[in-house]
């Protein structure tokens, strides 16, 4: 039995719900421990009653976690999310005694393989992390973002996995903050010091474990009518960071502002299955009762403008729409941003 935990409000809803669909499809016997944010998200969980998952309130957090409701005051709605990243997987351990070992994922992740792969290298370490493994054009993000990617953590039940989450918990609790300052940045670059502190850390090597647009231009990424592999073995899960609907069947990977593009491999293989699994999931939500159709996003880069070059090749591209493709553009600005605008409506794309 994999015990996962995951956290996510009305905005992260359908890509929650996808990860826990991906899981379903991939992993066997797992539970998946659901932080739900906001009331929304909590009644719709309890209302679809979903197998192999395991419902938290907030409050019920909150009330377990000294401090964390205290921690709304002094920051953002996003940064008291960050904060609450390391409660979450304590509080796991500490309200029942029978899960083990217990993994965070980000809730926009999709396996499309087995993870087992991921925990047969893990073993019995008591924490496990993973790189960013920043492409060349992107390594200076290392600096602000940190060695390490918060997307997918592990700890084991055991004293030196416990240090670590209680460590990592106060300083999340104290500082917390969705910048990059004095060495620290949200919940995430407290990471960096983790090798030098927990001798028995285990940093996941498997190529095909956190995929993302930072580091997919040369993760070495392939596919076949069936098959989509890294370096030869499966891709195992995919980080959808940014990932923001602008239109009907027309998405921003935000791959522009990690200097990469949108491979046909990648457009076919990967982004538009999970699109297809995010609308599939909002088609059902829709005959529920509430507005829960929102596909925002909280956790987004900054934007890089697209030249106007690009913007002639992104027009061209709009026609594959019409023949019921999905569109993956970057944004654009300036002058361009009205004309696509323009194009949009008038195609009715909007």
């Amino acid at each position: 039995m994999h015990h996962f935990c995951t956290y996510f409000d009305r905005n992260y809803l359908t890509r929650g719900l996808a990860l826990h669909e991906s899981l379903l499809r991939h992993c066997g016997r797992f539970q998946l421990w659901i932080l739900a944010l906001d009331p929304e998200s909590e009644a719709l969980v309890r209302r679809l009653k979903l197998p192999s998952v395991r419902l938290v309130s907030l409050a019920e957090l909150e009330a377990a976690v000294p401090g964390l409701t205290a921690a709304k005051a002094n920051r953002s709605r996003l940064e008291f999310y960050f904060t609450c990243t390391p409660a979450l997987p304590g509080h796991v351990l500490a309200a029942d005694p029978s899960v083990d070992r217990i993994t965070y994922l980000d809730a926009d992740l999709w396996f499309f393989a087995d993870p087992s792969a991921i925990f047969d290298e893990i073993g019995d370490a008591p924490i496990a992390v993973i790189e960013h493994r920043f492409s060349p054009a992107n390594a200076y993000l290392e600096q602000g973002s940190g060695r390490f990617n918060v997307s997918w953590v592990t700890f084991r039940r055991g004293p030196e996995a416990a240090a670590c989450l209680a460590r990592w918990q106060a300083q999340c609790l104290e500082w917390c903050h969705d910048r990059p300052e004095e060495g620290r940045n949200a919940d995430q670059k407290y990471l960096d010091e983790w090798p030098s502190l927990y001798p028995g850390l285990r940093i996941i090597s498997a190529p095909g474990a956190g995929i993302a647009p930072w580091n997919v231009a040369t993760a070495g990424l392939s596919a076949t009518a069936d098959t989509v592999t890294v370096r030869g073995g499966p891709l195992l899960f995919f980080h959808f960071h940014g990932l923001t609907q602008v239109g009907r069947r027309v998405y921003d990977p935000v791959l522009a502002h990690f200097s990469t593009t949108v491979t046909p491999a990648l457009r076919k293989h990967v982004y538009e299955p999970y699109v297809r699994t995010l609308e599939a999931i909002r088609g059902l939500l829709s005959k529920e009762p509430g507005d829960l159709e929102t596909l925002g996003h909280i956790r987004g880069p900054g934007r890089r403008p697209a030249g106007e070059s690009d913007v002639l090749g992104q027009l061209r591209a709009l026609r594959r729409v019409l023949t019921g493709e999905y569109l993956f553009i970057s944004r654009i600005g300036g002058n361009a941003a009205t004309l696509a605008k323009d194009l949009a409506l008038r195609l009715g794309l909007n």
